[in-house]
């Protein structure tokens, strides 16, 4: 259930998510296959980081989606991985996150609140 807590942000707003659990749309440029090994990621916003990867055996395609942990606005833990395939607009990804974020259109984005 907590996952489905997680935001989805991208790297301009790291920053904000220090210590707090988001999910990061990115591209791979360097997979990490085993546990404890490092990551590089490409955010949908261009911003790269590190992701250290706690699940072991992991299988990462060119895009992925990563439940994680901010650690600094340079690194984060990745939880789970979720395989987006080879094919993904970084950009369009980008648009639909920023848009989320918008006060102005959050109710599109998340759910209704229940009373």
């Amino acid at each position: 259930m907590s996952e489905l807590l997680a935001p989805r942000i991208n790297g301009s707003m790291l920053e904000n998510y220090i210590g707090r659990r988001v999910k990061l749309t990115c591209k791979v440029l360097q997979p990490a296959t085993s546990q404890g090994e490092i990551a590089i990621l490409l955010l949908s916003d261009n911003i790269q980081i590190e992701g250290k990867l706690i699940p072991p055996r992991v299988n990462m395609e060119p895009f992925v989606e990563v439940l994680c942990t901010v650690e600094s606005t340079a690194l984060v833990t990745i939880m789970s991985i979720k395989n987006l395939g080879d094919k993904l607009s970084l950009e369009v990804a980008d648009a639909a996150i920023s848009m989320s974020n918008e006060p102005r259109f959050r109710d599109y984005f998340q759910p209704a609140q229940r009373t």
